[in-house]
Protein backbone atom coordinates (compact mmCIF):
# COMPACT_ATOMS: atom_id res chain seq x y z
CA UNK A 1 0.00 0.00 0.00
CA UNK A 2 1.11 3.15 -0.72
CA UNK A 3 -0.17 6.32 1.54
CA UNK A 4 0.33 10.12 0.48
CA UNK A 5 -1.85 13.22 0.28
CA UNK A 6 -0.17 16.05 -0.86
CA UNK A 7 0.19 16.92 -5.36
CA UNK A 8 4.56 16.91 -4.43
CA UNK A 9 4.09 13.56 -2.43
CA UNK A 10 1.72 12.31 -5.65
CA UNK A 11 4.27 13.24 -8.26
CA UNK A 12 7.49 11.04 -6.26
CA UNK A 13 5.20 8.18 -5.90
CA UNK A 14 3.35 8.19 -9.43
CA UNK A 15 6.62 6.18 -10.60
CA UNK A 16 6.64 3.45 -7.60
CA UNK A 17 2.90 2.61 -8.51
CA UNK A 18 3.12 2.07 -11.68
CA UNK A 19 6.52 0.05 -11.34
CA UNK A 20 4.30 -1.94 -9.31
CA UNK A 21 0.95 -1.87 -11.24
CA UNK A 22 3.51 -3.36 -14.15
CA UNK A 23 4.97 -6.15 -11.82
CA UNK A 24 2.55 -9.31 -12.35
CA UNK A 25 3.53 -10.48 -8.81
CA UNK A 26 2.56 -7.02 -6.73
CA UNK A 27 -0.67 -5.78 -6.38
CA UNK A 28 -0.72 -1.73 -6.05
CA UNK A 29 -3.05 -0.55 -3.49
CA UNK A 30 -3.13 3.62 -3.00
CA UNK A 31 -4.60 5.58 -0.34
CA UNK A 32 -4.73 9.15 -0.09
CA UNK A 33 -5.49 11.71 2.61
CA UNK A 34 -6.73 14.55 0.55
CA UNK A 35 -4.32 17.14 2.07
CA UNK A 36 -4.22 19.31 -0.72
CA UNK A 37 -7.48 18.18 -2.54
CA UNK A 38 -7.53 20.07 -5.87
CA UNK A 39 -3.58 19.47 -6.57
CA UNK A 40 -3.63 15.88 -5.44
CA UNK A 41 -6.95 15.26 -7.67
CA UNK A 42 -4.92 16.90 -11.02
CA UNK A 43 -1.71 15.12 -10.48
CA UNK A 44 -3.54 11.89 -10.30
CA UNK A 45 -5.26 12.47 -13.05
CA UNK A 46 -1.91 13.15 -14.76
CA UNK A 47 -0.84 9.84 -13.95
CA UNK A 48 -3.90 8.02 -14.31
CA UNK A 49 -3.85 6.89 -10.75
CA UNK A 50 -6.80 6.14 -8.89
CA UNK A 51 -7.11 5.56 -5.27
CA UNK A 52 -8.40 2.93 -4.26
CA UNK A 53 -8.63 4.57 -0.38
CA UNK A 54 -9.30 8.27 -0.06
CA UNK A 55 -9.64 9.01 3.62
CA UNK A 56 -10.44 12.85 2.62
CA UNK A 57 -9.66 14.72 6.37
CA UNK A 58 -9.35 17.97 5.57
CA UNK A 59 -12.11 20.02 6.66
CA UNK A 60 -12.35 23.84 6.46
CA UNK A 61 -11.28 25.55 9.24
CA UNK A 62 -10.15 22.34 11.15
CA UNK A 63 -7.69 22.88 13.81
CA UNK A 64 -4.32 21.32 13.45
CA UNK A 65 -5.42 19.23 16.74
CA UNK A 66 -8.26 17.84 15.06
CA UNK A 67 -6.74 17.33 11.50
CA UNK A 68 -4.32 15.24 13.81
CA UNK A 69 -6.57 13.24 15.31
CA UNK A 70 -8.61 12.45 11.91
CA UNK A 71 -5.48 11.30 10.42
CA UNK A 72 -4.47 8.62 13.14
CA UNK A 73 -8.12 7.43 13.63
CA UNK A 74 -8.51 7.04 9.53
CA UNK A 75 -4.74 5.54 8.78
CA UNK A 76 -5.52 3.34 12.04
CA UNK A 77 -8.97 2.37 11.02
CA UNK A 78 -7.45 1.93 7.58
CA UNK A 79 -4.43 -0.54 8.03
CA UNK A 80 -6.33 -2.45 10.17
CA UNK A 81 -9.01 -3.20 7.63
CA UNK A 82 -6.87 -3.86 5.19
CA UNK A 83 -3.70 -5.48 6.62
CA UNK A 84 -1.03 -4.38 3.48
CA UNK A 85 2.19 -6.62 3.26
CA UNK A 86 4.05 -3.38 3.23
CA UNK A 87 3.27 0.16 3.74
CA UNK A 88 5.21 3.12 1.55
CA UNK A 89 4.44 6.42 3.14
CA UNK A 90 5.62 9.45 1.11
CA UNK A 91 5.59 13.17 3.14
CA UNK A 92 7.24 15.24 5.67
CA UNK A 93 3.98 16.61 6.52
CA UNK A 94 1.32 15.69 8.81
CA UNK A 95 -0.09 13.00 7.15
CA UNK A 96 3.22 11.19 6.10
CA UNK A 97 4.25 11.80 9.67
CA UNK A 98 1.27 9.90 10.94
CA UNK A 99 1.42 6.97 8.48
CA UNK A 100 5.18 6.69 9.87
CA UNK A 101 3.95 6.11 13.59
CA UNK A 102 0.95 3.44 13.37
CA UNK A 103 2.10 -0.21 13.45
CA UNK A 104 1.47 -1.33 9.24
CA UNK A 105 -0.71 -4.33 10.65
CA UNK A 106 -1.16 -6.21 13.82
CA UNK A 107 1.42 -8.21 12.54
CA UNK A 108 4.12 -5.80 12.06
CA UNK A 109 4.02 -5.71 8.49
CA UNK A 110 6.79 -3.55 7.10
CA UNK A 111 6.95 0.20 6.33
CA UNK A 112 9.37 1.85 3.77
CA UNK A 113 9.21 5.60 3.56
CA UNK A 114 10.29 7.46 0.79
CA UNK A 115 13.11 9.85 1.39
CA UNK A 116 12.87 13.63 0.34
CA UNK A 117 16.49 13.88 1.28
Amino acid sequence: MTIYGTRPEAIKMAPLIAAIHEHPALEAVVAVTGQHREMLDQVNELFGIVPDHDLDLMTHGATLAAVTSRTLTATTDLLERTTPELVVVQGEGLHGRSGRVLPADPGGAPRGRSADR
